[in-house]
Protein backbone atom coordinates (compact mmCIF):
# COMPACT_ATOMS: atom_id res chain seq x y z
CA UNK A 1 0.00 0.00 0.00
CA UNK A 2 1.34 3.93 -0.66
CA UNK A 3 -0.27 6.77 1.03
CA UNK A 4 -2.57 8.29 -1.29
CA UNK A 5 -1.27 11.41 -2.79
CA UNK A 6 2.60 9.97 -3.17
CA UNK A 7 4.74 10.47 -6.40
CA UNK A 8 6.59 8.24 -7.97
CA UNK A 9 9.78 10.46 -7.50
CA UNK A 10 8.94 10.60 -3.09
CA UNK A 11 8.10 6.64 -3.09
CA UNK A 12 11.81 6.31 -4.47
CA UNK A 13 13.04 8.75 -2.26
CA UNK A 14 11.58 6.06 0.37
CA UNK A 15 14.42 3.78 -0.37
CA UNK A 16 17.17 5.76 0.68
CA UNK A 17 15.67 6.11 4.24
CA UNK A 18 18.29 4.20 5.59
CA UNK A 19 20.93 6.86 4.51
CA UNK A 20 19.85 9.40 6.10
CA UNK A 21 21.56 11.31 8.79
CA UNK A 22 20.55 12.05 12.52
CA UNK A 23 17.97 14.57 11.25
CA UNK A 24 16.75 12.83 8.46
CA UNK A 25 17.55 15.45 5.99
CA UNK A 26 18.07 14.55 2.03
CA UNK A 27 21.72 15.12 1.09
CA UNK A 28 23.02 15.40 -2.61
CA UNK A 29 23.94 11.57 -2.54
CA UNK A 30 20.10 10.79 -1.78
CA UNK A 31 18.89 13.11 -4.55
CA UNK A 32 21.61 11.71 -7.16
CA UNK A 33 20.38 7.97 -5.84
CA UNK A 34 16.77 8.70 -6.76
CA UNK A 35 17.74 10.21 -9.99
CA UNK A 36 19.45 7.48 -11.42
CA UNK A 37 17.28 5.08 -10.24
CA UNK A 38 14.28 6.75 -11.66
CA UNK A 39 16.83 7.02 -15.13
CA UNK A 40 17.68 3.12 -14.82
CA UNK A 41 14.22 2.01 -14.87
CA UNK A 42 13.01 4.73 -17.49
CA UNK A 43 10.36 6.45 -14.34
CA UNK A 44 11.84 10.25 -15.26
CA UNK A 45 9.19 11.32 -17.62
CA UNK A 46 6.50 9.82 -14.60
CA UNK A 47 8.46 11.31 -11.75
CA UNK A 48 5.80 14.40 -10.82
CA UNK A 49 2.58 11.40 -11.31
CA UNK A 50 0.83 10.31 -8.18
CA UNK A 51 1.43 6.43 -7.86
CA UNK A 52 -2.13 5.55 -7.71
CA UNK A 53 -2.54 6.32 -11.14
CA UNK A 54 0.72 4.42 -12.29
CA UNK A 55 -0.25 1.17 -14.46
CA UNK A 56 0.38 -1.94 -12.38
CA UNK A 57 3.84 -2.48 -14.92
CA UNK A 58 4.96 1.07 -14.12
CA UNK A 59 4.11 0.46 -10.27
CA UNK A 60 6.30 -2.39 -10.55
CA UNK A 61 9.33 -0.35 -11.91
CA UNK A 62 8.44 2.15 -9.03
CA UNK A 63 9.09 -0.61 -6.63
CA UNK A 64 12.45 -1.26 -7.93
CA UNK A 65 13.86 1.91 -8.66
CA UNK A 66 12.78 1.92 -4.34
CA UNK A 67 15.44 -1.18 -4.17
CA UNK A 68 17.58 0.45 -6.64
CA UNK A 69 18.23 3.73 -4.62
CA UNK A 70 19.03 2.17 -1.84
CA UNK A 71 22.50 1.60 -3.97
CA UNK A 72 22.68 -2.07 -2.87
CA UNK A 73 24.58 -4.56 -4.94
CA UNK A 74 21.61 -7.28 -4.93
CA UNK A 75 18.46 -7.47 -6.15
CA UNK A 76 15.90 -10.32 -4.46
CA UNK A 77 12.47 -10.53 -6.82
CA UNK A 78 9.75 -12.85 -5.44
CA UNK A 79 7.61 -13.49 -8.50
CA UNK A 80 7.87 -9.58 -10.34
CA UNK A 81 5.43 -10.31 -13.01
CA UNK A 82 2.76 -11.48 -11.03
CA UNK A 83 -0.51 -9.95 -12.30
CA UNK A 84 1.01 -8.22 -14.73
CA UNK A 85 0.14 -7.51 -18.65
CA UNK A 86 2.22 -9.48 -21.19
CA UNK A 87 3.88 -6.02 -22.47
CA UNK A 88 4.86 -5.43 -19.19
CA UNK A 89 6.26 -8.70 -17.85
CA UNK A 90 8.31 -8.90 -20.97
CA UNK A 91 9.61 -5.11 -19.68
CA UNK A 92 10.15 -5.69 -16.19
CA UNK A 93 12.47 -9.02 -17.40
CA UNK A 94 14.29 -7.11 -19.67
CA UNK A 95 14.98 -4.95 -16.93
CA UNK A 96 15.95 -7.01 -14.47
CA UNK A 97 18.08 -8.72 -17.72
CA UNK A 98 19.67 -5.44 -17.93
CA UNK A 99 20.45 -4.58 -14.39
CA UNK A 100 22.37 -7.41 -14.16
CA UNK A 101 24.47 -6.90 -17.58
CA UNK A 102 24.96 -3.37 -17.54
CA UNK A 103 24.67 -2.19 -13.96
CA UNK A 104 26.57 -5.52 -12.22
CA UNK A 105 23.88 -6.20 -9.80
CA UNK A 106 23.54 -9.71 -8.26
CA UNK A 107 20.07 -10.54 -9.27
CA UNK A 108 17.94 -13.18 -7.36
CA UNK A 109 14.35 -13.96 -9.00
CA UNK A 110 11.95 -16.50 -8.27
CA UNK A 111 9.50 -17.27 -11.27
CA UNK A 112 6.90 -19.91 -11.75
CA UNK A 113 6.58 -19.44 -15.47
CA UNK A 114 9.38 -21.65 -17.38
CA UNK A 115 9.01 -19.42 -19.89
CA UNK A 116 9.74 -16.07 -18.23
CA UNK A 117 12.61 -17.94 -16.63
CA UNK A 118 14.26 -18.54 -20.32
CA UNK A 119 14.05 -14.73 -20.45
CA UNK A 120 16.22 -14.37 -18.13
CA UNK A 121 18.53 -17.17 -17.82
CA UNK A 122 21.24 -15.96 -19.52
CA UNK A 123 23.02 -15.65 -16.07
CA UNK A 124 26.17 -17.66 -15.06
CA UNK A 125 23.69 -20.32 -12.74
CA UNK A 126 19.87 -21.18 -12.69
CA UNK A 127 18.08 -23.83 -10.17
CA UNK A 128 15.13 -25.49 -11.00
CA UNK A 129 12.74 -27.28 -8.51
CA UNK A 130 11.82 -30.74 -9.26
CA UNK A 131 8.74 -32.77 -7.38
CA UNK A 132 9.78 -34.39 -4.12
CA UNK A 133 11.99 -31.25 -3.33
CA UNK A 134 14.78 -32.24 -5.11
CA UNK A 135 16.67 -29.10 -6.94
CA UNK A 136 18.29 -29.55 -10.11
CA UNK A 137 21.55 -26.90 -10.79
CA UNK A 138 23.46 -25.95 -13.57
CA UNK A 139 25.81 -23.45 -13.99
CA UNK A 140 26.78 -21.96 -17.95
CA UNK A 141 27.77 -24.02 -20.37
CA UNK A 142 27.35 -27.23 -18.00
CA UNK A 143 26.16 -30.12 -19.61
CA UNK A 144 25.20 -32.06 -16.98
CA UNK A 145 21.92 -32.82 -18.28
CA UNK A 146 20.14 -36.65 -18.83
CA UNK A 147 19.35 -37.97 -22.26
CA UNK A 148 16.18 -35.91 -21.90
CA UNK A 149 17.68 -32.84 -21.80
CA UNK A 150 16.73 -32.73 -17.82
CA UNK A 151 18.62 -31.04 -15.27
CA UNK A 152 20.01 -33.82 -12.98
CA UNK A 153 19.85 -33.07 -9.15
CA UNK A 154 22.93 -32.90 -7.60
CA UNK A 155 24.30 -36.34 -6.24
CA UNK A 156 21.88 -37.74 -9.21
CA UNK A 157 23.54 -40.55 -11.18
CA UNK A 158 23.39 -40.55 -14.69
CA UNK A 159 22.02 -44.23 -15.89
CA UNK A 160 23.98 -46.04 -17.76
CA UNK A 161 23.12 -49.53 -19.81
CA UNK A 162 25.72 -51.12 -16.65
CA UNK A 163 24.21 -49.42 -14.39
CA UNK A 164 20.77 -51.89 -14.25
CA UNK A 165 20.40 -55.54 -14.02
CA UNK A 166 20.83 -56.91 -17.40
CA UNK A 167 17.42 -58.74 -17.20
CA UNK A 168 15.26 -55.50 -16.93
CA UNK A 169 14.84 -53.20 -20.02
CA UNK A 170 16.20 -49.95 -20.71
CA UNK A 171 13.53 -47.31 -20.10
CA UNK A 172 14.48 -43.32 -20.63
CA UNK A 173 13.92 -40.80 -17.62
CA UNK A 174 10.99 -38.91 -17.78
CA UNK A 175 11.51 -34.98 -17.69
CA UNK A 176 10.31 -33.56 -15.07
CA UNK A 177 7.86 -30.79 -14.92
CA UNK A 178 8.47 -28.54 -12.28
CA UNK A 179 6.99 -25.07 -11.98
CA UNK A 180 9.86 -23.01 -10.37
CA UNK A 181 13.42 -20.98 -11.64
CA UNK A 182 14.77 -19.91 -8.87
CA UNK A 183 18.44 -18.21 -10.14
CA UNK A 184 20.97 -17.74 -6.86
CA UNK A 185 22.38 -14.34 -5.66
Amino acid sequence: MVPSGLTVRELVGHGRYAHRGVLGRTTGDDLEAVRWALAVTGLEPLAGRRVEELSGGERQRAWIAVVLAQKTGVLLLDEPTTFLDLRYQIEILALVRRLADEHGLTVGVVLHDLNQGRRVRRQDRHAQRRPGGRVGRAARGDHRRGRQGRLRARGERRHRPRDRPSHLPAVPARASHHQGVVPPC
